[in-house]
């Protein structure tokens, strides 16, 4: 297997590539900043990029002249599809050991080495970003189904105290749901409009105990 240095302008991205690797680039780009550039991409016999799009892309931001390629000229046309495609795939099977993880990132850490620029964030801001993205998707896909036999409001909150309020006005509890491979905690977040309407009667009528009885301060109507 022979390396051979490609000029980056005689680089072809491929087309069809189905990855969508925007939001990876920059991390890889800083990979390459930091430690160079280690891992050789594959191309065909034309210059097309088999495997290695996103370091591509980070390469061209880096301004960089050539790149290291590997030429896969041992496989035809159908293989060279099915292994861009596998290439891709397999890295999805596997897991993080999250304990050796931790002892790995603990140990950069005290040594004051930054792993964030790489994509190791905050476990609670991962966590955080994670549930916005969720949340952005669940209110998209309300938006465009239609619900046969029930209407929907979706509340938004601009801070955590005004949804902490809420959570508390209508006693919205943990609950955990079913993953892959343990259950997610979570917040219930889907009130009964009855229940909803009470409380905004309630509130109207000046009750503000939600006990139902009647503010003594509120104001009668003339």
């Amino acid at each position: 297997m022979n390396i051979v240095e490609v000029a980056l302008g005689d680089l072809k991205p491929y087309a069809n590539n189905p990855r969508l690797n925007d939001v990876a680039i920059k991390y890889v780009k800083e990979s390459i900043a930091k430690f160079g550039f280690k891992v050789p991409l594959v191309i065909d016999t034309h210059n097309v990029i088999v495997c290695g799009h996103t370091r591509y892309e980070a390469a061209k931001q880096l301004k960089m002249e050539s790149l290291p390629c590997i030429r896969a000229d041992d496989l035809n046309e159908e293989q060279i599809k099915a292994f861009r495609l596998a290439d891709n795939k397999v890295a999805e099977f596997s897991e993080w050991d999250d304990f050796k993880l931790d002892l790995e990132l603990g140990q950069l850490n005290d040594q004051g080495f930054d792993m964030e620029p790489f994509g190791f964030f905050n476990e609670e801001e991962d966590e955080e970003e994670a549930e916005k993205k969720e949340e952005e998707r669940s209110i998209a896909s309300m938006e465009l189904n239609e619900f046969e036999h029930h209407d929907y409001l979706v509340f938004v909150f601009d801070n955590k105290n005004d949804f902490i309020t809420a959570c508390n006005e209508f006693n919205i509890q943990k609950v955990r749901g079913n993953g892959k491979k343990h259950g997610r905690i979570g917040l219930g977040r889907v009130v009964r409009g009855s229940k909803l309407a009470e409380r905004l009667r309630l509130d109207d009528s000046g009750d503000k105990s939600g006990t139902g009885r009647k503010d003594d301060n509120a104001e009668s109507p003339a």
